[in-house]
């Protein structure tokens, strides 16, 4: 027969384990909004396209270029066999539409802060004051966070999420989405103690 004070215990363990169960979700989803950032406006100067991805950063890039945001698209991405991920992504917007005219590129980033700093020279020869990064949700905050480090403050940044395949609803649950996840929060913290 149980004692009241073990009744007590595994009343409270019992409570706390179903409280435990209905919150994770929403704990879960708490930790997938802590890598997203979204920071909109109506214009710009340049739209700034990271690489990665499957060519949704590369669609959103182009939406946003289409409807009057900016007049100009520039492709961040280093070396990916004989070409860079920024010719890639330049093809792939001529592709959609973009006069290759209105895109200019950095070639040499291999990581996000290496975006960062690559493309500052050259916004900084354009005289870009306000500037759009597009990227993967999961990758917005990280990329802001780096973008903001490097800029000085008199450049303006907003950000556009592409779509990225993780449901922030459920992502814990799938393997892939997971993986995405939990690396993109190992790659948040480390980004934060080193920059």
């Amino acid at each position: 027969m149980m004692t009241r004070k073990t009744l007590v215990y595994v009343s409270v363990l019992c409570v706390s384990v179903g409280l435990a169960f209905l919150l994770f979700p929403f704990a879960m989803r708490g930790v997938y909004r802590c890598l997203v950032t979204e920071i909109p406006t109506t214009h710009a100067d340049v739209i700034v396209v990271l690489s990665g991805g499957t060519g949704e950063r590369v669609r959103e890039g182009v939406r946003l270029y289409e409807s009057g945001m900016a007049k100009k698209l520039l492709m961040t991405g280093g070396p990916f066999f004989e070409v860079s991920m920024a010719d890639v992504m330049t093809n792939y917007a001529v592709s959609l539409g973009v006069p290759s005219r209105n895109i200019v590129q950095e070639s040499r980033s291999v990581s996000t802060y290496t975006n960062a700093t690559g493309s500052f020279p050259i916004l900084h020869r354009m005289g870009a004051r306000r500037v759009i990064l597009v990227t993967s949700r999961f990758h917005t905050a990280r990329a802001y966070h780096i973008f903001k480090q490097v800029f000085p403050p008199e450049i303006e940044l907003f950000v556009y999420a592409a779509p990225d395949g993780v449901d922030e609803r459920e992502w814990w649950q799938h393997g892939e989405m997971a993986e995405t996840v939990l690396i993109e929060l190992g790659k948040t913290f480390y980004y934060r103690f080193r920059y």
